[in-house]
């Protein structure tokens, strides 16, 4: 008797941003297309998209979703110790 192969799993990665060249970036796409390509049903989910992507795979083996439509705008310059230090400038 043969016994069917299991069923693959449902696997999500999430990053910030997924799809800037980077090192992290780059081991999220990666561990997705490998798991794609063995069968499991796989979701890299990035939460902001990159402002220049990269693209890591030709064809891919997992869907890709961004949460949000752009990327976040940049932060002005502190000018001072204090603006470095403010908490409420780390919060955004």
């Amino acid at each position: 008797m043969t016994e069917a192969p299991p069923a693959g799993k449902n696997v999500f990665f999430v990053g910030i941003d997924v799809d800037s060249m980077g090192g992290s970036q780059r081991v999220l796409h990666t561990l997705a297309q490998g798991m794609g390509e063995r069968g499991h049903r796989v979701e890299l989910i990035g939460i902001r998209p990159s402002p220049e992507p990269f693209p890591y795979n030709a064809t891919r083996a997992y869907r890709h979703t961004t949460l949000y439509p752009a990327p976040a705008a940049p932060k002005p310059p502190a000018r001072t110790v204090g603006d470095r230090l403010s908490l409420a400038r780390r919060a955004d």
